[in-house]
Protein backbone atom coordinates (compact mmCIF):
# COMPACT_ATOMS: atom_id res chain seq x y z
CA UNK A 1 0.00 0.00 0.00
CA UNK A 2 2.62 2.65 1.11
CA UNK A 3 4.46 1.46 -2.78
CA UNK A 4 1.06 3.12 -4.09
CA UNK A 5 0.82 5.91 -2.68
CA UNK A 6 4.91 6.80 -3.06
CA UNK A 7 3.91 5.76 -6.91
CA UNK A 8 0.84 8.11 -6.40
CA UNK A 9 3.04 10.98 -5.13
CA UNK A 10 5.61 10.78 -8.30
CA UNK A 11 2.18 11.78 -10.27
CA UNK A 12 1.32 14.64 -8.44
CA UNK A 13 2.19 18.36 -9.64
CA UNK A 14 4.54 19.21 -6.45
CA UNK A 15 7.37 21.91 -6.37
CA UNK A 16 10.41 22.61 -4.87
CA UNK A 17 10.77 19.16 -3.81
CA UNK A 18 15.15 19.42 -3.54
CA UNK A 19 14.74 22.59 -0.79
CA UNK A 20 15.05 21.56 2.57
CA UNK A 21 11.90 23.11 4.16
CA UNK A 22 9.82 20.81 1.24
CA UNK A 23 11.64 17.92 1.90
CA UNK A 24 10.47 18.11 5.56
CA UNK A 25 7.16 19.02 4.93
CA UNK A 26 6.79 15.71 2.86
CA UNK A 27 8.29 13.38 5.60
CA UNK A 28 5.57 14.77 7.71
CA UNK A 29 2.74 14.18 5.25
CA UNK A 30 4.08 10.66 4.21
CA UNK A 31 4.49 9.52 7.70
CA UNK A 32 1.33 10.29 8.67
CA UNK A 33 -0.13 8.71 5.55
CA UNK A 34 2.36 5.40 6.42
CA UNK A 35 0.58 5.69 9.89
CA UNK A 36 -2.87 4.55 8.46
CA UNK A 37 -1.36 1.68 7.09
CA UNK A 38 1.37 0.24 9.34
CA UNK A 39 1.46 -4.24 9.13
CA UNK A 40 1.39 -5.09 12.97
CA UNK A 41 -0.07 -1.70 14.71
CA UNK A 42 -3.19 -0.66 12.35
CA UNK A 43 -4.70 2.27 13.95
CA UNK A 44 -8.13 1.72 15.57
CA UNK A 45 -11.02 3.77 14.05
CA UNK A 46 -10.52 6.52 16.66
CA UNK A 47 -7.10 6.69 16.20
CA UNK A 48 -7.25 6.69 12.50
CA UNK A 49 -10.09 9.50 12.34
CA UNK A 50 -8.02 11.77 14.49
CA UNK A 51 -5.13 11.34 12.91
CA UNK A 52 -7.32 12.50 9.32
CA UNK A 53 -8.74 15.05 10.96
CA UNK A 54 -5.21 16.49 12.07
CA UNK A 55 -3.87 15.24 8.59
CA UNK A 56 -6.49 18.39 7.04
CA UNK A 57 -6.11 21.20 9.63
CA UNK A 58 -2.41 20.59 8.96
CA UNK A 59 -2.45 20.82 5.25
CA UNK A 60 -5.38 23.50 5.42
CA UNK A 61 -2.78 25.47 7.23
CA UNK A 62 0.25 25.32 5.35
CA UNK A 63 -2.90 25.90 2.29
CA UNK A 64 -3.48 29.30 3.51
CA UNK A 65 0.05 30.61 5.80
CA UNK A 66 1.14 33.22 3.53
CA UNK A 67 4.83 33.18 5.09
CA UNK A 68 5.10 29.58 3.68
CA UNK A 69 7.48 29.20 0.58
CA UNK A 70 5.26 29.83 -2.20
CA UNK A 71 5.87 25.75 -3.00
CA UNK A 72 4.61 24.19 0.33
CA UNK A 73 1.31 26.06 -0.09
CA UNK A 74 0.97 24.80 -3.35
CA UNK A 75 1.90 20.94 -2.10
CA UNK A 76 -0.71 21.68 0.51
CA UNK A 77 -3.39 22.23 -1.87
CA UNK A 78 -1.83 19.25 -4.05
CA UNK A 79 -1.42 16.53 -1.54
CA UNK A 80 -4.88 17.54 0.03
CA UNK A 81 -6.50 16.72 -3.20
CA UNK A 82 -4.63 13.91 -3.88
CA UNK A 83 -5.68 12.55 0.16
CA UNK A 84 -9.70 13.32 -0.64
CA UNK A 85 -9.79 12.06 -4.27
CA UNK A 86 -7.16 9.13 -4.20
CA UNK A 87 -6.31 7.89 -0.66
CA UNK A 88 -10.10 8.26 0.64
CA UNK A 89 -12.43 9.19 -2.25
CA UNK A 90 -15.10 6.62 0.01
CA UNK A 91 -14.47 8.91 2.96
CA UNK A 92 -16.43 11.88 4.13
Amino acid sequence: MYHLVLNGLERCNLQGQQLLPVMNFMTTFKETVSSWMTVGSIENKKEFLDSKVWLEVWLKGHRTNESQLANICHNAAVLQDFVTKSLLPHKE
